[in-house]
Formats: C-alpha cells, structure tokens, sequence
C-alpha cells in the first residue's frame, strides 16, 4: 500500500484517542497538519469550542489529510505538537503570571498605596468598625503614576478585619517627592455605612 492510500485509510485504533496537541495549539497545529477547518480556532468564543472538538477528532484528521511513514511516525509527530503546546502554554502563564504580579507589585510598592493603608490602620474609627489587624486584599485596583518627585495614584483596596471587611477608595498625589491623600473613603461591605476619612 503506498503513502498516499495510506493515509487516506480509517485511522488506525492504537492512534485513536485525545489529541494534546491540537487541543492546545488549535489553528497553528491545524497549518502544520494540513487541517484547515483549525483556522476557525481563531475567530474569538469559537475557538474554545475549536480546542475541544480538535481535541478530540484532530487525531482522525491529521491522519487523512496528510501521508505517513507509519503509526509510529504519526503518533511520535503528534507527541512532538502536545510537547510543544504544553510549552506554549506554560509560557505564556509564566508570562502572564509575571505581569500580573509586577503590576501588583508596583501598585503596593507606590507610595500612594503606603501612606492609604498607614492612614486606615492609625483611625480610630477603621479600628471601632474593622478591629485590628486590619489587613489588604491580594488585588488592588487602580492606577499609579510616577515621574521624578511628582505623581498620583488612584485606588481601591479591599480591606478586611475580625469585624468587618470593606473596600477603601482613595487618591493621593506626589508633590516634590511627598506623597499625601487627597481623598479617602472606605466603604463597609454589607452595609450602607461609609468612613470618610479625607473630604473628596
């Protein structure tokens, strides 16, 4: 049997099965595996239905678009595409871990963000309502410019004590390289109450 009626058989059932590859780098394994219908993994919310249904017929369409040497030639290619998509991925998460955590980073390393929370931990009123330890969330919101000794930030923080939890928003501006708050209010979740500490 030549290649090209081979490939064109049932797919053979010791190669049947998920396929990893396809799954995971959908339209870029369907170029490398003469598999057009793939290119739909790029048209947004369709491709996530594309990763599972190639997932699960990329193995059957792989084989009767393109010619083999053999089963194990084309179960040790398409063990190649899962390897490769598994590196894809787990780049792209480091990558996007990294940002993530920088931008986090930056914004509690501001010293807008700094001077908010000494000034919610040092009121006697936050202290009354929250009670103490009062602690910030792991994501702050927000926006933090700097440049030289001037700057702003713009801020929410989730907050939480033993007897509350809330969100404190505020905005503070950097001035010959001195932060201070221009406006601070925390707002009790659960409640209508709200602590203004600095007048907006």
């Amino acid at each position: 049997m030549s290649n090209l009626d081979q490939a064109k058989t049932e797919l053979p059932q010791e190669a049947r099965g998920w396929n990893w590859g396809a799954f995971l780098l959908t339209w870029i394994w369907g170029l490398g595996n003469r598999t057009p219908i793939a290119l739909l993994g790029l048209i947004p919310l369709v491709n996530i239905v594309m990763m599972f249904v190639l997932g699960a017929k990329g193995n059957a369409w792989a084989w009767q678009n393109d010619t083999w040497k053999g089963i194990d030639h084309f179960k040790r290619t398409q063990r190649h595409w899962a390897i490769a998509g598994v590196i894809v991925w787990l780049g792209l998460i480091v990558i996007v871990g990294g940002t993530f955590w920088g931008v986090q980073s930056l914004i509690k390393g501001a010293g807008g963000y700094q001077l908010t929370m000494e000034t919610l931990r040092a009121s006697p009123e936050v202290k009354k309502v929250f009670g103490e330890p009062l602690e910030d969330g792991f994501m702050p919101m927000g926006s933090v410019e700097t440049s030289g000794g001037q700057g702003r930030s713009d801020l929410q923080i989730s907050i939480s004590g033993p007897k509350a939890a809330g969100s404190a928003y505020s905005r503070a501006i950097k001035e010959f390289g001195t932060w201070r708050i221009t406006s601070l209010v925390v707002v009790v979740d659960g409640t209508n109450q709200k602590i203004v500490l600095v007048e907006p």
